[in-house]
């Protein structure tokens, strides 16, 4: 599952948990993760026991533009 967290805009930590809950992924890919709240990433790895946090920083890439979605 790729997930957009938005820098935590878009809701709660909680409201989060629920959705990545309830998918049931076995790979959980979260992007925009420079949350402002601190507590916010600490609330996410409590509530997803079992699930690990890696963060891999991109050096480097480039925007492709698809509009008909095939590659």
């Amino acid at each position: 599952m790729l997930y957009n967290v938005a820098r935590g805009g878009q809701g709660t930590a909680q409201t989060l948990l629920t959705t990545l809950r309830a998918s049931e992924a076995d790979l959980i890919l979260l992007q925009e993760t420079n949350v402002l709240d601190p507590a916010y990433e600490g609330t996410l790895l409590r509530g997803l026991p079992g699930y690990a946090l890696i963060r891999i920083p991109i050096e480097s890439g480039r925007f492709r533009f698809n509009p008909s979605g095939c590659e």
